[in-house]
């Protein structure tokens, strides 16, 4: 019974106690019963007692259907990623105090959690997660408590503590929970722990939810994923590979998606480079640059793998090379990856490689390590280990060798 709930809600925000509240109208007993949800209330009592409080309990009821339809709503449009509405609807949930009720308020809080997540928030998402967790647990239903360990696995993964976020999106109860999202974050985790077996078979049940709630972005992102899965390990058949990718970039354009058209563009261009066509990724990057502004991520990501196609193809006069690494430093912080690569690209055109692979040693790879990118720890770690033989550097080039033996083959650079 809701309307116990408002009951309470106005109670508590005019600061009346129960026995204020009821006097001449009901006994304590019976407004707390009221209050608790138990359908024993008569209309004159529930009349009388939203008068003391000033309120229409019929608006008040609309009001409180209303909410709950928008807390859903905004729900589906964080799943959508959907950021107009996201930020929209969220307006429109923060400007009605009847949030604060017990049967709004924790989907609203783990809601919120969840957009701070898309916003990289992460201080605040976890502030909000372990508050829910640590007093308010035994209050959630069943489809929040599931709700709770979706937003700590995506928590998990953002921190790249990746194997606490696959134990606790496993422990989620699809009976109790329906939101087939989560299992594309299950793909993302297996992803960057290598397992592409995994992250396939997780993104295919991903992209069975997106198919049926009609989700076409997610669609896009769902099935990029899984081409990136097939070309992991080694490049997949090339015809099959384009095919699918000019697909999706139709889709992009259908939906006037330009930023995924770009990430599309910029991955398919990846997909040429590491074949050798190298003039074929030279256009395709150059494309994607249409779509995208400068200073986002993506943006960066395009700027890398340009200029690496450039080095690889002598396209660029060295100069130019060098001018477009520097702007690449330029947008990114020193500590960020991208920073690395930019640098990394400079001593490359520059033909500094004692330089470049004591960057590698002393910079790139204790980075990577502290940050937990174990893809890009085997890969420079293979490279340096290459360089160490190369100039009969035979003790350091053992130092690394049992870490390159036990590393697992599968790799994938690119920002998916």
């Amino acid at each position: 019974m809701i309307e116990g709930k408002i009951i309470k809600y106005y109670r508590d925000k005019l600061g009346m106690t129960q026995n204020e509240l009821g006097k001449d109208i009901c006994s304590i007993t019976h407004l707390s019963q009221i209050e608790r949800g138990l359908p024993i209330f008569s209309a004159d009592v529930l009349d009388a007692l939203s008068e003391r409080l000033g309120i229409d309990l019929n608006m008040e009821r609309e009001r409180y259907n209303q909410t709950k339809i928008q807390l859903h709503k905004w729900h589906d449009s964080l799943v959508m990623q959907d950021t107009d509405n996201i930020y929209r609807l969220k307006r429109i949930i923060e400007q009605d105090g009847i949030i604060n009720t017990p049967n709004h308020y924790y989907l609203y809080k783990l809601l919120l959690a969840r957009f701070y997540l898309s916003i990289r928030e992460h201080n605040k998402c976890l502030k909000i997660i372990s508050n829910l967790k640590k007093h308010h647990y035994q209050n959630l239903t069943a489809k929040e408590t599931n709700l709770l360990k979706h937003v700590y696995g995506m928590y998990y993964f953002n921190k790249k503590q990746l194997k606490q976020c696959i134990t606790i999106l496993e422990s989620i109860d699809l009976n109790q929970y329906h939101n087939g999202e989560y299992f594309y974050h299950l793909a993302l985790a297996h992803h960057f722990l290598l397992s592409n077996t995994k992250a396939y078979y997780f993104a295919s049940k991903a992209l069975d939810f997106f198919h049926r709630t009609y989700n076409v972005p997610r669609i896009i992102d769902t099935e990029m994923f899984m081409l990136i899965q097939l070309n992991a390990a080694t490049p997949h058949n090339f015809d099959y590979t384009k095919k699918k990718y000019d697909e999706l970039i139709q889709m992009c354009e259908t939906c006037h998606d330009l930023k995924r058209k770009s990430k599309l563009l910029h991955n398919l261009a990846f997909e040429y480079k590491r074949r050798g066509y190298l003039q074929e990724a030279y256009h395709h990057y150059l494309k994607a640059f249409k779509y995208i502004e400068e200073g986002d991520p993506l943006y960066i990501s395009i700027l890398d793998g340009y200029i690496d196609a450039c080095i690889k193809g002598n396209m660029l006069a060295p100069g130019k090379l060098l001018d477009l690494c520097q702007r690449g430093m330029d947008l990114v912080e020193e500590n960020n990856n991208m920073y690395f690569y930019f640098k990394l690209h400079s001593y490359s055109i520059q033909k500094e490689e004692d330089k470049y692979y004591q960057y590698v040693e002393q910079i790139v790879i204790p980075h990577f390590h502290k940050t937990g990118y174990t893809i890009e720890v085997e890969q420079y770690e293979k490279k340096l280990f290459n360089y160490y033989l190369k100039h009969n550097k035979h003790e350091k080039a053992l130092t690394l060798a049992k870490s390159i033996i036990n590393s697992k083959q599968t790799y994938y650079e690119e920002d998916i």
